[in-house]
Parts: C-alpha cells; structure tokens; sequence
C-alpha cells in the first residue's frame, strides 16, 4: 500500500517553534526554582560541617585541661624562654610569637618561617597549641569554616606566598608574600574570646580601677587592633574559672556566614551565627540573645554604653577579605563587643541570664 509522501511527512513532525520555546521556558522557571534550593542545602551542609568542627576543637580543649593541670590550651611560653629557637623572648607577648612559629615550623614543616614582630598570636591562631597537643599536621581544615573560602585556598601556603589568591590580608595581587605575613596559611576562622588567654579579663572584676584593671587587653581603633598593656597577663587561663561553661562562648567565627542574603561581621546585632560554648557543646545562637559585653578598662560602664570599636574593611579591593561594612562605607561603628569581650571574662555568661554584677548600673 502507498503512502502520499505528504502524509508520511505529517507523521514524523518535530516540534513548533513556539512549543520549542515554552519547553525551555519550563526548564529555566524549574531551574530557576531548584537553584536557590540547592544553594540553601549545600549553605546547610558546610553549616553541618562547621558545627562539628567546633565541636571537635571543643571537646579537645576540655582533654587538654585534664591532661596539663586544667589549664585552657593557649601560648605557655615567656619571657626569658631558654628553649625558643629564635633568641630570647623580651616579654610574655613576643614568647606567644615565637611559641605559634615554632608549632607552624615543627607541625607545618616550615623551617623557613620567622616570629612577625609586634604580633599578638593570641586573636587568629589560639588553637595552635591545641593543634599541637592533637599532632595535627598544619594547615589544618578542622580550624577553617568550610564556607571560609578565602582561608581554604589560603591554604595551599606555596600558592598563597606567590600571592596566587587575592583577595588577602597583605593586600597584594603579584610577587613574593613578606615574610611577616606567610604566616596567614595557618590562621583560624575562629576566634577564641580574650578570656582564653588575657588572665586579667577574669581577675578581680569587681575593682573600678587600678593595675588589674588597667592592665586588661582592650580593643584598639578597629576590630583588628588590640591594646595590650605592658603589665598585661597573657597566658594560659584554668579551666576551673570558667563559672557558667554551658552559656560562655568559648571560640566563635568573625563572620555569620549562614544566614541572611550576605555574609555578616560577628559583631552586628543581626548577625546569627553557630558559637562553640565551653561545655563542648555548639549552638546556632543569634545576637538577639546574647548579653553586649564589656569595656574591660570601665567594668562598671554598661554594654548599652560602651563606645565600641570600628569594623574596618580593607582599604583597597585585594585587601577586602572580610565582608564589607553595613552601611558601605570603609569603617561601621554600629558593632558591639558580644561574647568576645565577656563581662567579667571567664566568670561572665553570655546566654541566659544577665549580664554578672562588676559595678555597672542596673536598668
């Protein structure tokens, strides 16, 4: 039987170009549907991740108590130390610095490495001796927020000291990194609260003035810069002081990088953020719930009160590592201290319940 050639044209018709293009309309809205989902689990995944990380350096800070006399992992080394390998240290302080190289070189294999001068180790790289009591190998993810990108490829510290990543915090987009700043591949996305190792925080904290009081570590003009009193007591804090384990913060990141369209600085009162606590326990805790912290050098001034420091973000774009400022503009002082400038350090409390007694007013 013959078919018309018409007709056997009619049977293999393809499509019209106006079905052709609802097809692809209907691929891009269901695309369009299903990216921001899978964004929203991969965001959830790394906070998974992120929280176990914490949880790992927290229940490692409590074994480092049991075994070295309760005292919290941080910079044992001072003055006078005879063992540093790079001379001898003339303060507690520049002891820390030689202290945090020496594990970067014996852990990381960076014998090339040398202690940066007028460092405070302490802020970025507290969990060096942590790491080194666990015989980590350095760089070490376990200390980095799986959505800290720039840190993760800070990482790869032959890359980074070519100056292969930009942005970076020396701020330079060719050449040889300074020495003074190959010390980036090590730092931590997390921030442990100054208590940790500024013994001062947690001394005498009913005393309105005085060296105890004078002597405590204070911000500086941003959240960058720390002062640090010449009689400041930096160095390794006891476990036992810590009166509220359950509600202090113990480490936390700078940045709420889970919540919200963009990432936030710690320190804005919108920010949320996973906090790990001193009872090794770890906690998505918004800022809403936390008690405003204190000016160490005015312990009776309340938080509400308290002229804060800047957030500062860098000056030129391959410096801008850090989220930019709320309001645009290179410096916010919209921040506030939060959990890592405690009210009364180690014996304070963040999390449910006021603010302990030091002197301040009453609302």
């Amino acid at each position: 039987m013959n078919i018309p050639l018409e007709s056997r044209s009619m049977n293999r018709r393809g499509f019209t170009l106006i079905e052709l293009l609802v097809v692809i309309a209907i691929i891009a809205l269901l695309i369009g549907i299903l990216l921001p989902a899978l964004g929203e689990a991969r965001k959830a995944a790394k906070l998974v991740l992120d929280m176990n990380n914490q949880k790992q350096i927290g229940t490692g800070t409590n074994s480092y108590a049991t075994d070295y006399q309760d005292k919290n992992p941080t910079f044992s080394w001072v003055a006078g130390q005879a063992e540093s390998p790079f001379g001898s240290p003339g303060s507690d302080l520049e002891a820390a610095a030689h202290q945090a190289i020496w594990i970067i070189r014996e852990r990381g294999g960076r014998d090339d490495m040398v202690p940066p001068s007028s460092w405070i180790p302490h802020v970025l790289y507290s969990h060096l001796p942590l790491q080194d009591y666990l015989a980590s190998r350095l760089p070490e993810k376990l200390v980095v927020s799986p959505a800290d990108t720039n840190r993760l490829k800070w990482q790869d510290w032959r890359g980074y000291n070519n100056c292969e990543y930009v942005p970076n915090p020396a701020g330079r987009a060719g050449g040889t990194m300074p020495k003074d700043d190959q010390r980036w591949p090590y730092s931590s996305s997390y921030s442990a609260v100054v208590a940790l190792y500024d013994k001062g925080q947690s001394r005498s904290i009913k005393a309105s003035s005085g060296t105890v009081v004078s002597n405590r570590l204070k911000w500086g003009t941003s959240h960058r810069t720390y002062n640090v009193p010449g009689g400041s007591a930096l160095g390794a804090t006891n476990a036992s002081e810590v009166t509220f384990p359950a509600q202090k913060v113990l480490m936390h990141d700078d940045v709420a990088r889970y919540f919200g369209k963009f990432q936030l600085f710690y320190g804005y009162a919108e920010a949320r953020l996973p906090v790990l606590l001193f009872d090794a326990s770890v906690a998505v805790r918004p800022n809403t719930e936390a008690n405003l912290g204190w000016d160490p050098h005015s312990p009776t001034t309340r938080g509400s009160s308290v002229d804060w420091f800047d957030y500062a973000m860098g000056l030129r774009p391959a410096e801008q590592w850090e989220p930019p400022t709320r309001n645009g503009a290179f410096t916010d002082s919209n921040v506030k201290g939060y959990y890592h400038w405690t009210r009364g350090g180690l014996r304070g409390l963040d999390y449910g319940g006021s603010e302990i007694d030091t002197g301040q007013p009453r609302d």
